[in-house]
């Protein structure tokens, strides 16, 4: 039999990376290590550099791919910097990164300097008479001779860049990109679905070639196939988040992958939006879309017209608000309906993955400089740069359920000062900021595990439901039949698989066990689409079944296997022959139990014409109950008898067990069991590890 603790809840994931510039390398190798722990991504989010990470990961590519393309670009001619192009500057001389970065170092220099002779300025005011004469024109002449040999060029292009509202219009970057997107495997797979690219792999124009749209993507996700799977099936994507700030407006949107209003977009343009850093990028024009107040993105707005999007880290660089508890129900009301595949997701629990770069506490003033003026500027100024913004983005984050945080302090990347230092990126740099990345994504995730709770607590409370279930229905030695020999197990989702794990009164037969009694079925695997626990599973709903009929039509050929649960004559066989009547329970994620229904499809609806002959013998036990909560299952609970219906006093028919209050009792319990047995599984969902990380 197998230990619980040697099996691993699925860890499904949804992951949030900021921005961060040259930092990405480093984001990159955090995900890196994500990748490796076996994390399934069930929807993404970025912010500017975290944006590019995660879209390209969202298109099928590893981070070891995505690094290696950046290593083979950086040991290329003009490197990194290649992405970023070359612009014409205002007197004709081509303008590059560099030149961008030393403009504004000397605009911000000259500042500094003028901040530094506001400080003279007050030192001389109180140094006297004469001070005070010299008051007005001593200091700004010291600093109009330290500015004045590069103040005109800079000036210049500053206003140049002012004019055209930034310096660079990153189309070099989205060309690398969406070449970089078509890589993946997926892409490669089902490049028949596809159109050519803008530039070919030598870097010539295709004139019927464009980027790749979100409705490309969506056209893979009908239509494409999985490289190396079944024919029939399908890819799954998962829903990406790219935050971008409207400056007009001065308003967060999270341009994604689901909703119809973005799937003309191209993907890089997406991510270029996202990664406009204001100034050094220009802003990425483009048609306004009305916004759905139901969706986790921004407040609704006027459409019409263009808008300008730049860096969504202006506002939001860290989104991770999007998986808060509102995303589920996103999910059922808008997800679903553009892609039913989406239904997996919206019923299953998940962690969060925080992706982030830290930064070591900085020297605080000395307690005579904290009221001087200089020293409130540059305070100011930091808050400015986004410290407010961090602190405002760790606390919304505290509100995202089971947040596991990734962090790497920007001074330990390997990587260089300033975070648009492109030109700084030689290949060896490239490779400790990912490995720096991994190794601390590594060391944090070491400090959760993921394993399923022991056999013995679980079992406690099974052993509890059966002595309150033959409460309800106590066996009378004098009349046969009135034994209804309760079992009671746990189905645990292990991939695509439902497994039973927990079990009691299933012990494994004896040599004297009489074979209708033989429980052949303790170890049972099933599809997780198969069988009465599968179906509960999907509904979410508690689920009564009549075995008894079931087995019955199990000996009548199908016309297809669904009519059966999906299960076929050799599963069949393996349950217990004596079984007549069974109920499933869903155990919910009590992190992620909502009020009222995420759908409202009936039973029938949901496996469609092939459940119809199943459904004959099937009910949910109340109109009313069932309907009550709904939310993430972690697994499902099941109580079957092997009575004789007549000696019990119930009709086969199981619609009548509505109302019977024995059955609505065995209902009752078996969901506080599954309230129980749920807070469980919380706890070690993941639980933190005890066992110190060593690399």
């Amino acid at each position: 039999m197998t230990d619980p603790t040697s099996l691993e809840f699925d860890k499904l994931a949804c992951i949030t990376i900021q921005g961060g510039g040259v930092y990405g390398l480093t984001l990159l190798g955090q995900l890196h290590a994500v990748h490796m722990e076996g994390f399934l991504p069930i929807s993404l989010a970025g912010t500017s550099a975290g944006a590019i990470v995660a879209t390209l990961y969202w298109a099928g590519l590893t981070p070891a791919e995505v690094r290696d393309a950046f290593l083979d670009k950086a040991g290329q001619f003009q490197g990194l910097l290649g992405l970023v192009g070359f612009e014409e500057g205002p007197d004709g001389t081509p303008i590059g990164p560099e030149d961008a970065k030393e403009t504004a170092v000397n605009l911000r220099n000259s500042g500094q300097e003028v901040l530094d002779g506001v400080e003279d300025l007050e030192r001389i005011g109180r140094s006297g008479w004469i001070g005070r004469k010299l008051l007005f024109w001593v200091p700004f002449a010291d600093v109009f001779l330290k500015v004045k040999p590069h103040l005109r060029r800079d000036l210049a292009r500053a206003r140049w860049a002012w004019e055209r509202r930034g310096v660079f219009t990153g189309e070099a970057l989205q060309d690398f990109l969406d070449l970089l997107l078509r890589r993946s495997k997926l892409l490669t797979h089902n490049s028949h679905l596809l159109p050519p690219p803008r530039l070919d792999a030598a870097g010539r124009s295709n004139p019927t070639g464009r980027w790749l749209t979100f409705r490309d993507f969506r056209r893979v996700q009908n239509e494409g196939r999985v490289p190396g799977g079944q024919p029939e099936a399908r890819p799954y994507l998962p829903p990406l988040f790219l935050s971008v700030t409207e400056v007009t407006t001065r308003r967060l949107e999270l341009i994604n992958s689901v909703e119809t209003r973005y799937l003309d977009w191209p993907v890089v343009t997406a991510v270029r939006a996202s990664a406009g850093f204001p100034g050094f990028f220009t802003p990425v024009d483009h048609d306004a879309y009305e916004l759905d107040p139901a969706a986790p993105t921004a407040v609704p707005g006027p459409a019409g017209g263009e808008r300008s999007y730049v860096d969504g880290g202006v506002i939001a660089n860290f989104p991770a608000f999007v998986f808060g508890t509102r995303f589920r129900r996103w999910l059922a009301t808008t997800a679903v309906p553009n892609n039913p595949a989406y239904t997996v997701i919206m019923m299953r629990p998940w962690v969060h993955v925080g992706l982030r770069l830290s930064s070591a506490r900085q020297n605080r003033p000395a307690a005579g400089e904290r009221s001087h003026p200089g020293t409130f500027i540059r305070a100011m100024l930091d808050l400015l740069k986004g410290l407010a913004r961090s602190e405002l983005e760790d606390r919304l984050t505290e509100f995202v359920p089971r947040s596991i945080p990734v962090a790497t302090d920007s001074a330990q990347t390997g990587g260089p000062d300033g975070v648009l230092s492109v030109g700084a990126l030689r290949p060896h740099i490239v490779r400790t900021m990912f490995d720096q990345g991994h190794v601390s994504g590594r060391a944090a995730l070491a400090r959760y595990r993921f394993h399923l709770p022991p056999a013995d607590p679980i079992e406690t409370i099974l052993n509890d439901a059966l002595a309150l279930a033959r409460a309800v229905f106590p066996p009378d030695p004098g009349r046969p039949g009135t034994d209804p020999k309760f079992r009671a197990n746990v189905f645990v989702p292990q991939g695509t698989d439902m497994l039973l794990v927990y079990r009691a009164n299933m012990g494994a037969p004896g040599p004297a066990t009489p074979p209708a009694e033989a429980n052949t079925d303790r170890e049972l695997r099933l599809n997780l689409r198969h069988g009465l626990s599968g179906l509960c599973y999907s509904t979410r709903r508690p689920l009564l079944l009549n075995m008894q009929q079931f087995s019955q039509k199990m000996r009548v050929p199908a016309a297809a296997p669904g009519e059966h649960f999906g299960f076929d004559r050799p599963t069949q066989a393996r349950i217990r022959t004596d079984r007549t009547w069974l109920l499933s329970v869903p155990v919910f994620d009590p992190e992620a139990v909502l009020p009222g229904r995420l759908d409202a499809k009936p039973i029938d609806q949901i496996r469609g014409r092939d459940y119809a002959v199943a459904l004959e013998g099937l009910v949910e036990p109340s109109d009313t109950d069932a309907h009550e909560l709904d939310g993430a299952v972690f697994a499902v609970l099941n109580l079957d008898a092997g009575w004789d219906y007549a000696a019990v006093g119930l009709d086969e028919d199981p619609k009548s067990h509505r109302t019977d209050i024995r059955v609505r009792a065995l209902v009752s319990i078996m969901r506080s069991c599954a309230f129980r047995i749920g807070a469980l599984f919380s706890e070690q969902f993941p639980s933190p590890t005890k066992v110190p990380y060593a690399e």
